[in-house]
């Protein structure tokens, strides 16, 4: 029977457990991954810490001072580190302040759902009523296309609704996109009428020299001296509002939503950072220990979280286990190829006759104190399950597409499974179905 090592942290299933009551997936409280994949174990890989400083003072502040639009969140680290800012803040007077009617955008249905919890979290003005995107947004492209295509169809919806009240007679209907927020155009008043042609509350008065009505028509059918209809002149920006959004970050964030967004135009994202990761020390013996409680097991599962992660966990990975590779024959190192006995570390190099007289009794001493460091090295290896020609082999799963391609290009390893959304359900219905296939 097979095990899965899940590279991250452990939850308390709070963020799913109405997800997973009504699925009949599991029971409330639980840990969604490790009831799903059973038998499977969690090991973090980083730790979370919050810069909560600016997040702060923009909440403080509130959506209305800053011009917010929306909020972007494409992890749970984002989320609570909004809700540890959120512990901090007072309740403002000035409902202009309240976040409730500024609008989430989130990345798969983990995040969505954390997003959601907010308003238990005790501070429920700043908790939003709408979250979008989640489940149908697996990764921050698809969410950064499923943003520009809700634009779109905002402005589709204000354009149908202002042409239309523009066709009755002597109607005047706003030009700019209704959003929530506090952005102004020049401080006028801009619409259109019946006509379809911009018109502004702006009044204007005759100029001096020419009065309105100064005499006879002159054989055009205008009196001589009318003055002709004012046009407004072209104005040098757009009149629709810009969209700013507040996008939470972390310091290893992918760039690939902002440069999405970045061909719309109408789109001002201001970027945050509010948390930062860092590797946890103590994987290293985690990871060895639950090697060690799982000895007699051959078949392994390993799930990757997130490029970072990747990078971080494979080197202890091959200390352990034969990694699949993405290449003809798997790629060498020092450490892996001493545990599996195929050379010596460090290698050695020929030699000559000379060269070895010239050995001092200290050097022959050292290289003697090298070779028991191995052995008990190789010893250490083997009482962790792996060592010696008995590494087992492993199969990698990976959350999504970005984090298989990364493990494919990057770390050259391949993988076996890649879950088609990011959540437990998908993950072990994905390796259910590559564990069939390979038998």
């Amino acid at each position: 029977m097979s095990h899965v090592l899940l590279l991250r942290a452990p939850t308390d299933g709070k963020a799913d457990a109405s997800k997973s009551a009504s699925s009949g997936t599991g029971k409330a409280g639980e840990d969604s991954y490790e009831t799903l994949l059973a038998p499977a174990t969690s090991i973090p890989v980083y730790e979370t810490q919050h810069t909560l400083e600016e997040l702060q003072w923009i909440l403080e502040t509130g959506p209305a001072f800053h011009g917010y639009n929306g909020v972007i969140v494409t992890s749970k680290r984002a989320v609570d580190a909004w809700a540890a800012a959120s512990k901090k803040v007072p309740v403002p007077a000035d409902e202009r302040a309240h976040w409730t009617d500024i609008p989430f955008f989130a990345v798969g249905g983990a995040t969505a759902q954390a997003v959601r919890d907010l308003s238990n979290s005790g501070a429920p003005h700043l908790a939003p009523r709408q979250v979008l995107g989640g489940e149908e947004s697996g990764t921050g492209e698809q969410l950064a296309h499923f943003i520009l295509t809700h634009l779109a169809v905002q402005r589709d919806a204000a354009s149908t609704y202002s042409t239309s009240a523009s066709s009755v007679p002597g109607s005047y209907s706003s030009t700019s996109l209704p959003l929530t927020g506090s952005v102004s155009t020049d401080n006028l008043s801009i619409f259109t009428k019946g006509d379809g042609q911009p018109h502004t509350q702006r009044q204007t008065t005759p100029e001096k020299d020419e009065p309105l009505n100064s005499g006879a028509q002159n054989g055009t059918g205008e009196e001589k001296g009318q003055k002709k209809p004012l046009t407004k002149p072209k104005r040098s920006r757009s009149l629709r509002r810009p969209m700013k959004l507040l996008f939470l970050v972390g310091d290893k964030t992918r760039d690939a939503l902002p440069t999405i967004l970045s061909s719309d135009e109408s789109i001002e994202l201001d970027s945050v950072q509010v948390y930062a990761t860092k590797p946890s020390p103590n994987f290293p013996n985690a990871l060895r220990s639950a090697l060690h409680a799982q000895s007699k097991v051959k078949d392994w599962w390993i799930v990757i979280f997130a490029p970072s992660g990747a990078d971080y966990a494979i080197p202890f990975l091959r200390e352990h286990f034969i990694l699949p590779s993405s290449f003809s024959s798997p790629p060498v190192t020092p450490s892996s190829a001493y545990s599996s006995g195929s050379l010596t570390y460090p290698p050695s190099t020929p030699t000559s006759p000379s060269s070895t007289s010239n050995l001092t009794p200290s050097s022959s001493s050292k290289s003697k104190k090298k070779d028991k460091k191995k052995d008990k090295d190789k010893d250490k290896d083997k009482s962790a399950g792996g060592g010696g020609q008995h590494l087992p082999t492993v199969r990698f799963a990976a959350i999504g597409p970005t984090t298989a391609t990364h493990l494919r290009e990057v770390c050259k390893v391949e993988v076996a499974a890649v879950a088609a959304k990011p959540n437990a359900e998908a993950l072990a219905a994905t390796i259910k179905a590559a564990s069939a296939s390979a038998k």
